[in-house]
């Protein structure tokens, strides 16, 4: 089998304009995955692989063989490298068909308020799906949820979710939910609030948190109260923390110890 080794061959081109535009991404309806371990994910919710790329070093590595059947494209090292974000490049990559999000609905959901990090969105939504979250709401000035570190964040989150990207805050429907929003001043902890209603979490941009619209319109301020000389957590563990504490309140945990 050939190995593409040159960073002109249009498969390459290809692969890495994917893999650096989002316009790209959305425009072809395609993404990219790095690993066995979104390959097997995105395969266990029925998600369609186009193409397999492999390392040439791992031409002949059961495993792999095991998830192409046989059907790739060698990669060279370098190439890999190239594409990946990695300090060592994966033995495999997928090209595959953008999920078409189902109408999962849950209890409560998630909008999203100009988060910025992918790592940042990638590990929110690995705690919403753990925490049993169906819907998440990316609202205007998010990062792209499909990019190669948000999805490695995610370690298969995405395809357990709803994501549904607005384009302005006139779309946000919140009814039957209360919406709840973390904040600092005129707040009430979040341990003496009472999350068992329905609820739309907003969680906010890494610096400025949740805007002055959405805050406005909120029906339950909370805080999450910290050591002296702590004045805020970093977004995604401020989010797991209400997320679990609301499972909690509902009777939810399991009483088997969460995996890393």
């Amino acid at each position: 089998m050939d190995v593409i080794r040159s960073s002109q061959n249009a498969i390459f081109k290809s692969l890495r304009r994917l893999i650096e535009h989002g316009r790209e991404r959305r425009a072809q309806r395609m993404i990219v995955l790095e690993g066995v371990h979104l390959v097997q994910s995105l395969q266990r919710c029925g998600g369609e692989i186009l193409q397999y790329i492999v390392r040439e070093d791992k031409a002949d590595d059961a495993e792999i063989l095991h998830w192409t059947q046989g059907q790739h494209q060698l990669f060279s090292h370098a190439r890999l490298a190239d594409l990946s974000q990695l300090d060592h490049p994966p033995t495999l990559l997928a090209l595959a068909r953008l999920p078409q999000p189902e109408q999962r609905s849950s209890k409560h959901a998630i909008l999203l308020d100009r988060i910025q990090d992918p790592g940042n969105l990638g590990t929110l939504l690995r705690s919403a799906a753990a925490a049993g979250i169906a819907e998440v709401h990316l609202g205007p000035g998010c990062t792209d949820a499909w990019s190669l570190r948000c999805l490695r964040a995610g370690m298969g989150a995405h395809f357990q979710l709803t994501l549904q990207t607005l384009p302005d805050l006139d779309q946000i429907v919140v009814a039957p939910r209360q919406m709840a929003v973390t904040c600092l001043n005129d707040a009430q902890p979040l341990y003496q609030a009472d999350l068992r209603t329905p609820t739309l979490w907003v969680f906010g941009n890494e610096g400025e948190g949740v805007s002055g619209e959405l805050l406005a319109r909120a029906d339950l301020r909370l805080r999450i109260d910290m050591a002296a000389g702590m004045e805020s957590l970093n977004v995604t563990a401020a989010a797991t923390v209400c997320l679990f504490e609301q499972r909690r309140q509902e009777g939810s945990l399991s009483s088997t110890a969460a995996n890393d």
